[in-house]
Protein backbone atom coordinates (compact mmCIF):
# COMPACT_ATOMS: atom_id res chain seq x y z
CA UNK A 1 0.00 0.00 0.00
CA UNK A 2 1.37 3.43 -0.96
CA UNK A 3 0.89 6.32 1.42
CA UNK A 4 0.75 9.82 -0.02
CA UNK A 5 1.81 12.42 2.51
CA UNK A 6 3.35 15.81 2.35
CA UNK A 7 7.00 15.88 3.24
CA UNK A 8 7.82 17.11 6.71
CA UNK A 9 10.40 19.60 5.41
CA UNK A 10 7.71 21.48 3.45
CA UNK A 11 5.76 22.16 6.65
CA UNK A 12 8.96 23.08 8.44
CA UNK A 13 9.98 25.52 5.72
CA UNK A 14 6.53 27.22 5.83
CA UNK A 15 6.81 27.50 9.60
CA UNK A 16 10.30 28.99 9.37
CA UNK A 17 9.13 31.45 6.69
CA UNK A 18 6.21 32.58 8.87
CA UNK A 19 8.50 32.90 11.89
CA UNK A 20 10.97 34.93 9.85
CA UNK A 21 8.20 37.33 8.77
CA UNK A 22 7.00 37.76 12.36
CA UNK A 23 10.50 38.45 13.65
CA UNK A 24 11.05 41.00 10.86
CA UNK A 25 7.80 42.81 11.78
CA UNK A 26 8.75 42.79 15.45
CA UNK A 27 12.16 44.22 14.64
CA UNK A 28 10.61 47.03 12.60
CA UNK A 29 8.17 47.79 15.44
CA UNK A 30 11.00 47.98 17.99
CA UNK A 31 13.06 50.21 15.69
CA UNK A 32 10.09 52.50 15.06
CA UNK A 33 9.32 52.79 18.76
CA UNK A 34 12.97 53.53 19.60
CA UNK A 35 13.13 56.22 16.87
CA UNK A 36 9.91 57.83 18.14
CA UNK A 37 11.20 57.88 21.73
CA UNK A 38 14.50 59.41 20.58
CA UNK A 39 12.59 62.21 18.82
CA UNK A 40 10.54 62.88 21.96
CA UNK A 41 13.69 62.96 24.11
CA UNK A 42 15.39 65.36 21.70
CA UNK A 43 12.43 67.74 21.72
CA UNK A 44 12.27 67.71 25.53
CA UNK A 45 15.97 68.53 25.88
CA UNK A 46 16.20 71.27 23.24
CA UNK A 47 14.74 74.67 24.16
CA UNK A 48 14.93 75.78 20.53
CA UNK A 49 12.88 72.84 19.28
CA UNK A 50 10.39 73.32 22.11
CA UNK A 51 9.94 76.95 21.12
CA UNK A 52 9.59 76.07 17.43
CA UNK A 53 6.73 73.65 18.05
CA UNK A 54 5.00 76.02 20.48
CA UNK A 55 5.79 74.23 23.73
CA UNK A 56 6.64 76.92 26.26
CA UNK A 57 7.15 76.17 29.97
CA UNK A 58 5.43 72.78 29.73
CA UNK A 59 2.23 74.30 28.27
CA UNK A 60 1.04 74.14 24.70
CA UNK A 61 0.48 77.59 23.28
CA UNK A 62 -2.56 78.24 21.13
CA UNK A 63 -2.11 80.03 17.83
CA UNK A 64 -4.35 83.01 17.14
CA UNK A 65 -6.65 82.84 14.15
Amino acid sequence: MITLTKPVHARRSRLLAALSILLDQLGRHVTSRRRRQTTIDLIHTSPHLRRDIGLVEEHFSVRGR
